[in-house]
């Protein structure tokens, strides 16, 4: 059993990371100056609402919606790591809401 803690942030209400650095945590971008170019180019929705700052806060509870890969990718934000996470913990950081090909 892996212990989580010391991959995620606590889980309390006033928990916030940074959009960029969320990207890059949960390996959707191999950098962050990736992450961050991505969010500044094409925008990253939030909630619905359309972001184009990296330094946006994402909390758990949050749904993103972003094209990735070709793909409209939507997921909603579980917990917050506290580093790059492994592959095997991304289910615990966030959950796959839909995506469809662009």
């Amino acid at each position: 059993m892996i212990n989580l803690d010391q991959f995620l942030l606590p889980a309390t209400p006033d928990a916030r990371l940074r959009l960029d650095k969320f990207l890059f945590y949960t390996r959707f971008f191999k950098s962050r100056q990736e992450a961050d170019n991505f969010c500044t180019d094409r925008g990253v929705r939030i909630n619905g609402e359309k972001r184009f700052k990296p330094h946006s806060q994402v909390k758990a509870g949050d749904v993103l919606t972003f094209i990735h890969q070709d793909h409209v990718t939507i997921i909603r934000v579980l917990r917050l790591p506290k580093n790059r996470i492994a592959p095997k913990i991304k289910d615990h950081v966030f959950e796959d809401v839909g995506s469809e090909r662009n």
